[in-house]
């Protein structure tokens, strides 16, 4: 069988099934489907907004609301550059060094974000196709030539 991962935060105590975002556990699947984009999402680092960046409404003209776009920002994209500068692993099952970051469902002290990250990246991404979430909904709402999902092995009759 092959090895799944988790994308953990050890800092902030986070983590991420990738079953909740509509991808395989496998490194390959994890690299190979678009829930890969989640990586730069949350681990963007910047003070400042530009093209490309999750769009806020402030009334920029407005000398006295200048500041305000960081709190605007934080409060609708909450998880976006949130785990930028912390400890963050896609931690394998077959992990012996420290196999309690991939069991964190066990512990009650970690929190599963799968669920308020698919909503937030989605409002970000807005391209149907791009986004992320539940399995079914994405079955069917996108081709299944968009979903890889790497097997274990190849059993080949070739003599």
């Amino acid at each position: 069988m092959g090895q799944y991962y988790k994308l953990v935060n050890a800092t902030k105590k986070q983590y991420i099934r990738s079953w909740d975002i509509a991808c395989g556990a496998k490194l390959w699947e994890w690299c190979a489907n678009r829930a890969a984009g989640i990586f730069p999402y949350l681990l963007r680092k910047s003070t400042g907004l530009g093209g490309g960046d999750p769009v806020i409404s402030v009334d920029w003209l407005n000398k006295d609301q200048s500041n305000k776009w960081r709190e605007t920002f934080r409060n609708t994209y909450p998880l976006c550059g949130s785990w930028a500068g912390d400890s963050v692993y896609l931690i394998g099952d077959y992990d012996d060094d420290n196999p309690e970051l991939y069991y964190v469902e066990d512990n009650g002290e970690w929190t599963d974000i799968s669920s308020q990250l698919t909503e937030e990246y989605n409002h970000f991404i807005e391209v149907e196709d791009l986004k992320i979430g539940e399995r079914e909904r994405n079955t069917k709402a996108f081709p299944v030539s968009t979903m890889f999902i790497k097997p274990d092995g190849i059993i080949s009759s070739e003599r």
